[in-house]
């Protein structure tokens, strides 16, 4: 009977461990777990119009921050990435998505600074793009360690699995390439072991 979260939102929704759950467009009838379950549940709020997360100690995790609900996807073997539109375009036209990764034990590992970024959904080491559009790469801990691709102003850098940043998103590109990555910057590339 104690109010661990006292009343303070526009709209809450159940607390869940599998973050599949609180997609929009999630199905009960034809759902089938995916990803790995976070350790403390978490829930989707909604204050003064804009969306954030709790967790079951009603610890905002991510605070009101994006006009649209957030969106989650698996980016290693223990984290995820957090996304939400940010209302700005690119010079290319495509929706920001600001991103930050949550840990399974549901803390958040960087702030929302970055602007977009992919995960390998199938194992192949390349990423699908997200849902606005975006066509950039990344890839899972199973291909480069546990290092994950990420995209500031359209300059791509490289941040660990524990939001440690170890390039400063300053390249035109980075890819998976046979023994490490292959990092571009204008014409010039090498490849980092």
């Amino acid at each position: 009977g104690t109010i661990v979260v006292p009343p303070q939102f526009d709209e809450a929704y159940p607390f869940v461990r599998q973050l599949e759950m609180l997609s929009p467009y999630f199905n009960p009838e034809h759902f089938q777990p995916r990803w790995p379950e976070v350790r403390q549940p978490v829930a989707l709020v909604k204050k003064d119009s804009l969306w954030g997360l709790l967790d079951a100690h009603g610890k905002v995790l991510v605070p009101a921050v994006g006009r649209e609900r957030l969106t989650f996807a698996q980016a290693g073997k223990d984290v995820f990435w957090v996304r939400y539109d940010a209302g700005e375009r690119t010079p290319h036209h495509d929706h920001v998505l600001k991103t930050a990764l949550l840990s399974l034990d549901g803390t958040l590992l960087t702030p929302f600074i970055y602007d977009h970024s992919s995960y390998d959904d199938d194992g192949d080491g390349w990423g699908e793009g997200d849902t606005y559009g975006h066509s950039s790469f990344g890839w899972s801990h199973q291909v480069v360690a546990e290092y994950l691709a990420v995209c500031k102003g359209e300059r791509w850098g490289m941040i660990s699995v524990h939001g440690e940043e170890i390039i400063p998103p300053v390249w035109g590109s980075i890819t998976p390439g046979a023994n490490g990555v292959a990092i571009t910057y204008s014409y010039d590339s090498l490849t980092l072991e």
